[in-house]
């Protein structure tokens, strides 16, 4: 734990819990979570940010299936940050580039992921 971050280790503590996961998307992404399989959701302790990024970025990453015919991965990234961040997009694009070029370099099918930032 890192005494100088409580609010990241609070969020990290809370988001790591499955249950508490799986109430969050349901309540707060009622959309989102009539797509997905909630009880398939399994954290993902890959980390797909590079060491030079990992002292500013922390990713909390879960895994779950699509409901429906075809099945498939589907990965929600949650990110948390103290203030608004000034360009979220290309923080993003660096997660997504991070998980897509681990599946390129695995020989996997790139993963659809939906992507969230808190900040307070």
């Amino acid at each position: 734990m890192d005494n100088k971050k409580p609010h990241n280790n609070f969020f990290n503590y809370v988001f790591s819990q499955k249950p508490l996961i799986q109430d969050f998307i349901r309540e707060l992404m009622p959309d989102i979570a009539a797509k997905i399989n909630l009880e398939s959701l399994e954290k993902d302790d890959t980390t797909y940010i590079d060491e030079k990024l990992k002292e500013f970025y922390s990713d909390i990453v879960y895994n779950c299936e699509q409901k429906g015919k075809h099945p498939i991965k589907i990965t929600l990234l949650f990110e948390h940050k103290s203030t608004p961040p000034t360009y979220p997009h290309l923080q993003l694009l660096e997660y997504l580039m991070g998980v897509w070029n681990y599946n390129i370099e695995n020989k996997e099918k790139l993963t659809p992921i939906i992507p969230i930032i808190f900040y307070h």
